[in-house]
């Protein structure tokens, strides 16, 4: 047989199929779920994350004609209203899986499924850039399994910002050459991009920043060199991608736009930022923003964890073996724009992902809003404003970091003549790297769900249930194992999908009551308004529709608390108990003062 092709200093000399590619990606992909040799009944996620928020959503806007959102009356009760559905992929793939694999693997599926589409994504735009079988599966390793992919997507459950390949794809047609051209190239583009803004719409705001650095490389030639393609090309990418993403957007729009909406435009404007940026302060608690020393950060003590409504894990750093052939690629290929574009790209985005104080370390920032990229960003690109997390930027980052990379190594191998040897160096130089000094935490956090027998008791009842403790041991963390537990008994609960303590709750004066009880101190607290006004309060649970309140006395912070809690509960009367949770009937029992 004869040996592969490689590119020539132009790059016009194509590869034959390498199959093996996919069998080596789908062995890649599986890596991550040997952290369930231990527990193969369990989820590859952390315990505290928003994995039962995900499990529910899955199961939820499955029905009804809700697959791209609709009204819901199982959350944030006695207020239903309408939610986006923000993760259509995973509704779809884990309906399919979870009738044979159940929730735990369909689960799992849909992690597996998206870190396999990411990689060979990125394979296929690396194959038409570089040209090089080697270089082009070095780099769909290197971002499939990259750091922020790992703990900030899989260990923490944030399942939609997985889905990155549309975007890959995206720029796979527009700048990477193929056999299509002109405007069959930019619609194949925009349809690649609108479903990147349907699957994920976060990602689609962190992804169109690439357009800034991108966009001069490409009206002057350096992707697409006839001048007519370049501009059909850039007007099919308007089209395909207005037809694809213009009615979800309008879907949501509706929704959020509607007067009993969960997620109105004002609720999620009022949590996003403002001048100063108070939020965004690199010495904030929440640590929204990448530090500029992140993106070389070695080390499993470099790993972020973060406790907001749920635990969040962020770790920058794409890999320490990603910069020698990127920079090799900038020296060694002369004037070679295309590794450039690339570069740059990377630089901007990773500056956008500093927020406003430019953060150099921890102890070491600005003062003062000064960093003029994320300010421009904020003040002038479309939908920056709704993004909560600079280091999301982080993402795009990483992919333009990846495919200079991957083109410095295609050009040394090239030029060394080490057709195989090389790239597969250094695929497994980046995977010990990830093992052994990355911040990735090896084995990764794994969680265990079962439905709970108090859960189980109410699945034939009717009205809404009310779950204590809301916080998890006290912290900033809420119980989002209580919509886990929707799903079991089927029944309304107050929890709202925002993550904020719910509407409800605060302003009722007894559930406040017991929430201020069960967390007197921290940086979320729920505050009673009329304590006067608490017994009256509570007999209109009844009214209000909701039919038992669950006590876990384990899920406690301490005794003091709980005690604190079961004393307001006492007028309800005495519980039944299944192991350590207590079920309170308030339907039965007539209220006594």
């Amino acid at each position: 047989m004869a040996p592969p092709a490689r590119d020539d200093v132009d790059g016009r000399v194509e590869l034959p199929r390498h199959r093996g590619d996919l069998l080596i990606l789908a062995f890649v992909a599986a890596l991550p779920f040997l952290s369930l040799v231990h527990t193969p009944t369990g989820y590859l996620a952390d315990p505290e994350s928003e994995l039962p928020v995900k499990l529910w959503g899955f199961e939820t806007f499955l029905t009804g004609h809700r697959l791209f959102g609709g009204f819901v009356d199982t959350v944030g009760w006695p207020h239903p209203g309408s939610l986006n559905d923000p993760d259509p992929v995973g509704v779809l793939v884990t309906g399919v899986l979870r009738p044979v694999l159940g929730r735990a693997w369909a689960w799992n599926g849909l992690v597996y499924g998206q870190l396999l589409a990411n990689m060979l994504a990125m394979r296929a735009l690396l194959r038409g850039l570089t040209r090089s079988r080697g270089a082009s599966v070095f780099g769909a390793v290197a971002f499939g399994l990259t750091p922020l992919i790992l703990v900030y997507c899989v260990v923490g459950a944030v399942s939609d910002m997985l889905n990155v390949w549309p975007w890959i794809l995206a720029l796979r047609f527009l700048l990477a050459p193929s056999r299509f051209s002109g405007i069959t190239a930019g619609v194949l583009a925009g349809v690649c991009a609108g479903l990147g803004f349907v699957t994920c719409p976060y990602n689609a705001l962190v992804f169109s920043i690439l357009a800034i650095p991108l966009l001069p490389f490409v009206l002057s030639g350096t992707f697409v060199p006839a001048r007519s393609a370049r501009f059909t090309s850039l007007a099919g990418v308007v089209l395909g991608a207005a037809l694809v993403a213009g009615p979800y957007a309008w879907q949501m729009q509706r929704i959020m736009s509607a007067s009993s909406s969960q997620m109105s435009t004002a609720s999620v404007e009022e949590t996003r930022h403002a001048p100063p940026f108070p939020f965004l302060l690199p010495a904030h608690p929440d640590r929204y923003t990448a530090f500029l020393d992140d993106y070389v950060g070695v080390g499993k003590a470099r790993l972020i964890e973060r406790e907001a409504g749920s635990r969040y894990y962020r770790a920058f750093s794409p890999g320490l073996c990603l910069y020698p052939p990127a920079l090799a690629g900038l020296v060694l290929a002369g004037r070679r724009r295309k590794t450039l574009a690339w570069s740059l790209a990377a630089v901007f985005c990773a500056v956008a992902s500093l927020g406003p104080y430019r953060p150099i370390t921890a102890t070491l920032a600005s003062t003062a809003p000064d960093n003029l990229v994320w300010l421009l960003l904020w003040s002038y690109w479309p939908g920056t404003k709704l993004l909560l997390e600079p280091f999301r930027y982080a993402l795009p980052a990483t992919v333009a970091l990846t495919i200079a990379a991957a083109q410095g190594l295609a050009t040394v191998e090239r030029r060394s003549g080490s057709a195989r040897l090389l790239p597969a160096l250094a695929t497994l130089a980046w995977l010990v790297e990830l093992v052994v000094v990355s911040p990735v935490p090896i084995p990764l956090p794994t969680a265990s769900l079962a439905p709970s027998p108090a859960a189980l008791s109410l699945k034939d009842r009717a009205g809404a249930v009310l779950e204590l403790p809301y916080f998890a041991q006290a912290s900033e963390r809420f119980q989002r194992v209580h919509f886990y537990d929707q799903l079991v008994h089927g029944q309304a609960i107050p929890d709202e999908v925002l993550g904020f303590p719910a509407h409800y709750l605060r302003e009722n004066n007894y559930t406040a009551a017991l929430l201020a009880a069960e967390k007197p101190h921290g940086r979320i607290t729920v505050q009673v308004s009329d304590p006067s006004a608490i017994e009256a309060d509570r007999i209109t649970l009844g009214e209000a529709g909701f039919s038992h309140i669950l006590v876990d006395r384990a899920a406690f912070g301490n005794p003091s608390e709980y005690q604190a809690v079961a004393a307001l509960l006492k007028p309800w009367g005495a519980p039944v108990s299944y192991g350590n949770v207590d079920v309170y009937d308030i339907t039965e029992r007539t209220p006594t003062p």
